[in-house]
Parts: structure tokens; sequence; C-alpha cells
């Protein structure tokens, strides 16, 4: 299918602009529709897919559960998230469900954890604390001065933007 697509868009061009193909096309055409050895892009593009750690969010989290002595129960009561996004979350590896930031962010606030814990917790589901959007400074801030009470935070960012971001979903 890709290697159809390539070709019709190249016969447009060379028709549509009288282009002859050239040595470059052929070797970049060549690396596109045939790949290094002939194996081509696309079955490499599920392999690359399958890589998917977001499995591994569900496993930080039950890892630093056991460390600070909380149950999930407590976990999700904490983070102000239903059960049934925790459930969710859990059979992440069996379901295509991602997770909003501000749930994980949640999350990481419920587990009291650091700014860069909470940066690489993030970070395996694509999310990161920037610092260029206050409301991510705000949360940032209240991490390394250890103010995790979701309910303060989120006051705190409506202050400052005039929007809930972790309480109203």
């Amino acid at each position: 299918m890709i290697k159809q697509k390539i070709l019709a868009n190249w016969n447009f061009i060379e028709r549509e602009y009288k282009i002859e193909s050239s040595n470059l096309f052929g070797m970049l055409g060549g690396l596109l529709i045939g790949g290094i050895g002939g194996v081509g892009i696309a079955p490499e593009i599920p392999k690359f897919i399958a890589t998917d750690n977001r499995s591994k969010f569900y496993e930080e989290i039950c890892r630093y559960c056991d460390s600070k002595n909380f149950s999930e129960t407590e976990l999700y009561n904490r983070a102000k998230i239903s059960r049934a996004v925790f459930s969710n979350i859990r059979s992440m590896s069996r379901k295509d469900y991602l997770p909003s930031k501000s749930t994980a962010i949640r999350i990481c606030l419920a587990l009291e954890l650091s700014k860069d814990q909470s940066q690489k917790l993030l970070e395996i589901l694509g999310y990161h604390l920037s610092d260029s959007l206050i409301v991510d400074k705000v949360i940032a801030w209240c991490m390394e001065n250890r103010c995790f009470d979701i309910n303060d935070i989120d006051d705190a960012i409506h202050e400052q933007t005039g929007k809930f971001f972790l309480t109203r979903d």
C-alpha cells in the first residue's frame, strides 16, 4: 500500500513537472520502497510500534505503591480518579488506552513523587512537565516544595490561568 502511494505520487510529479527519474530518486525510492536489503519500511513499522512501553506505567505505579505502602485503592482515591479509570490503566497492555496527562499527574501527586520521578513516569506515556506552560510550572513548583494536595494545586493553577486542570476533567 505504501509502495503504491509512493509510486503514484512520483508518477504524478514526473508527469506534471516533466521530471525524469534520476539516480537520486532511484536510491531514495529504493530505500523507501525496497528498504535496506529489500525488506521495505512497511514491515518495520509494526515492529517499531510494538516497542510501546506504556504498560510499564502501571508497573512503575505498583513499584511506587509498594515502596510507600499504598494499596491501589488508596492510590486512586488520593489521585481522585475513578476505579474504572484505574482499571483501564491496569490493563493498558491489553487495551489501546492512554490516560490523560492530568490523570497521570494526579497519580504522581498522589504518590508524592519528586519532579524528576514524575518526569520519568510521565515520559513512559509520552508526557512531560514543560518549562514553558504555566500549568506545568505550577505543578513542578508544588512537587519541588512537597505540596501534593490536588485541590490546593488546582486552586493555584486556577489563580494563575483562570482554568482548572486537575479536578475538572
